[in-house]
């Protein structure tokens, strides 16, 4: 049987997605993909603009509603195929913090965040990352910094979700979209559970 999610076509797809974010390119609507693979292949299936005035709360809802209508669409017509993945494009603003910051850096850091100023920080670099989460629970994220054009890009099995990986609401709910969809319309098991 062929492999639902081809793990090496996910990944050269998530990251072929943020290299072709041209200089020209920035500043606009984030996206949510549906990725199915037919015979082998990977084909968008939908594609949801999302915009800007659509707050980031709302993501995770529109992830699982979007899921939700690729599974009844795969249920109804045996031409549609179930997705394999989805995938998350967004621009946002990152910064770091080092391991050495005072207690008082550290909470600074982590109000701006909390507070959604992060892109008022000195050390802030506008970013686009690109998030795909497949049946299989694998997680792969490519990112590119608009200063200097660096690409960087991870792999994240379910197994070590509890490490270095991507976290938050937006990934979790592109997991809980995948998951759903393998056990559902590929008849793949319920995930191992994972603690925090």
């Amino acid at each position: 049987m062929a492999e639902i999610a081809p793990k090496a076509a996910l990944a050269a797809f998530t990251r072929r997605e943020v290299e072709n974010q041209g200089d020209d390119d920035w500043d606009g609507p984030h996206q949510l993909l549906t990725l199915h693979n037919v015979d082998g292949e990977l084909r968008v299936g939908t594609c949801a603009t999302i915009l800007p005035d659509m707050p980031p709360d709302a993501y995770p809802s529109l992830i699982l509603k979007t899921a939700a209508e690729a599974m009844r669409k795969a249920d109804e017509d045996p031409e549609f195929p179930a997705p394999c993945a989805y995938l998350l494009q967004i621009e946002a603003f990152m910064a770091r913090i080092g391991a050495d910051a005072s207690e008082h850096e550290r909470k600074r850091f982590d109000r701006d965040g909390r507070d959604r100023k992060i892109r008022d920080r000195a050390d802030a670099v506008e970013i686009v990352s690109v998030v795909t989460a497949d049946v299989h629970g694998r997680l792969y994220q490519a990112m590119k910094r608009r200063d200097n054009g660096e690409i960087t890009q991870s792999f994240h099995s379910p197994l070590d979700r509890q490490k270095n990986a991507v976290t938050g609401r937006f990934a979790d709910a592109l997991l809980a979209a995948a998951y759903a969809t393998g056990m559902k319309c590929w008849g793949l098991p319920a995930p191992i559970p994972m603690s925090n």
